[in-house]
């Protein structure tokens, strides 16, 4: 099993993107690099933090959804982890209940991490559809987290716009072809949520409307093949978990899983 490539300068030393909000621009957010001196740190040794669940750079599949969290979250357990002497890399892991670093959270503020939903539903779906399959898992906004700067409070809209942003997606676009050329035996995308869909089919020559996720994600599913890095690969589009879950939305997000498999087999 291959282990993460060394990371680039030029990502760890990303700046922050600044996106004014707003028809006069008076709400401002922006995404912060994880590895900036303000949270991680540039000594990493992992490019995504889910690597902790699904870390296997030789693998089929790239399980790609929307982000890891939002940057105070990040900001306010490297703060806990160091009071109680737990280095700052720790808090670069999965959402994950049974981490044992992770015991100086309540209850309540445990169960507030929206990615336990989403990880707990992915460690089974995989062990289901595709087994024993590498599989890395990351995001499509990679080091990249989302800060509101007012807090741990967001709306969605308010992230959305990071994905809409021109400079974030060229950056998002150039890891994903970075990652894409680091995984020698690739063979699909399997976009766990628009998002991770909007980004990734940026490299289909398709016009927008064309591409649409729930085009694609729909009875029978299909594939969209796009080239990165030089590479011809498949993009499977899926749902998020998190949120509600319409009979609709589920059937299809089962379906996509199912056709994974069919895919891998083929």
């Amino acid at each position: 099993m291959l282990k993460t490539p060394k990371i680039p300068t030029e990502f760890i030393k990303q700046e922050e993107i600044i996106i004014k909000l707003g028809q006069d621009g008076e709400k401002e957010i922006s995404w912060k690099n994880a590895f900036s001196e303000e949270l991680l740190g540039a000594n990493v040794d992992r490019f995504y933090c889910t690597e902790t669940l699904f870390g296997d750079w030789s693998g089929e599949v790239l399980l790609l959804a929307q982000d890891a969290m939002p940057a105070p979250v990040l900001k306010r357990d490297i703060t806990a982890f160091k009071k109680i002497g737990i280095p700052a890399s720790e808090a670069w892991v999965h959402a994950d209940k049974d981490n044992p670093n992770r015991k100086y959270l309540d209850e309540d503020r445990r169960k507030s991490r929206g990615g336990f939903k989403t990880n707990k539903f992915l460690i089974e779906n995989k062990e289901k559809y595709i087994g024993s399959r590498g599989v890395l898992y990351g995001s499509v906004s990679a080091n990249m987290l989302f800060d509101n700067k007012g807090g741990e409070e967001f709306q969605q809209k308010d992230i959305v716009s990071g994905f809409n942003n021109s400079e974030a997606r060229e950056y998002m676009l150039s890891v994903l072809e970075w990652v894409v050329t680091n995984m020698p035996n690739l063979k699909v995308i399997f976009c766990v949520g628009e998002m991770a869909w909007r980004v990734s089919s940026d490299f289909s020559n398709l016009k927008k409307k064309d591409r649409n996720h729930r085009d694609f994600n729909g009875e029978p599913p299909k594939s969209l093949r796009v080239e990165i890095g030089g590479k011809e690969i498949d993009l499977i589009s899926s749902y998020h978990p998190s949120g509600p879950t319409p009979a609709d939305k589920a059937q299809r997000t089962k379906r996509s899983w199912e056709y994974l498999r069919e895919f891998l087999n083929q």
